[in-house]
């Protein structure tokens, strides 16, 4: 069984713009692929940006401009941690790009 490393490789660069196509979508293929990619787990492709706004059998994982009712968010951030967590840095960035309103370029 694979464990959740302690201090992750950065999947992107840190100064990369906050799009989906530059930053968070390398950033989740990286940490949530294995799980949540075509025909991913709960029909959740966290691949393509297409997949991360339609979502999965709990509906859209990203809810732009509402972190907070955004469901990669509240996974990330609940009382139980999630296989593949982000580490602080890399959720602000999640929170951020959401807050922006998700832009994918």
């Amino acid at each position: 069984m694979q464990q959740i490393p302690e201090e992750p490789t950065p999947a992107a660069p840190e100064d990369a713009p906050l799009t989906f196509e530059a930053r968070i979508g390398p950033l989740l293929v990286e940490r949530c692929s294995a799980c949540h990619a075509e025909d991913g787990l709960q029909g959740l492709n966290l691949t393509t940006y297409e997949g991360v706004i339609q979502g999965g059998l709990n509906g859209p994982a990203v809810i732009p401009g509402d972190p907070e009712g955004s469901l990669l968010v509240q996974k990330q951030t609940g009382p139980q941690a999630h296989f593949g967590q982000l580490n602080l840095e890399e959720l602000g960035w999640v929170i951020q790009w959401i807050r922006a309103g998700a832009p994918d370029q």
